[in-house]
């Protein structure tokens, strides 16, 4: 069964809220978004790329990424694969929990909902 995005992410932060009640550790979790390419040409910026081995030094309880992973306007199939391929590159580092929501990049052209459906859900 596959369980929408968002719902998923509410789910998340309001359990993980319920969850730290009461404790007195530290719960830490990231949140970022719109990290894609300035164009369809581009790959991923390296800032993303630091970004994301910025977060693996804090090592969070999870992290949320907010949509905006790729760029897609204008892009066919091919280049639309690809850009989700450079996107996983970059994020196959975490060894922690990471979640994606949908933006409107990632429908915005050729297959663009369906590889993201295949690849993130």
């Amino acid at each position: 069964m596959k369980t929408k995005p968002r719902k998923l992410v509410f789910s998340l932060l309001f359990f993980s809220v319920i969850a730290s009640l009461g404790f007195s550790q530290q719960f830490r979790f990231v949140v970022f978004g719109d990290n894609r390419p300035f164009n369809n040409q581009d790959v991923q910026p390296p800032v993303f790329k630091q970004v994301v081995q910025d977060v693996e030094w804090i090592y969070p309880g999870f992290v949320v990424e907010v949509g905006n992973l790729i760029y897609e306007y204008g892009a066919d199939k091919q280049r639309t694969w690809q850009e989700y391929m450079g996107f996983l590159n970059v994020v196959k580092i975490f060894d922690i929990p990471f979640y994606t929501v949908v933006g409107n990049h990632e429908v915005a052209g050729a297959q663009g909902q369906k590889y993201y459906e295949l690849l993130l859900i």
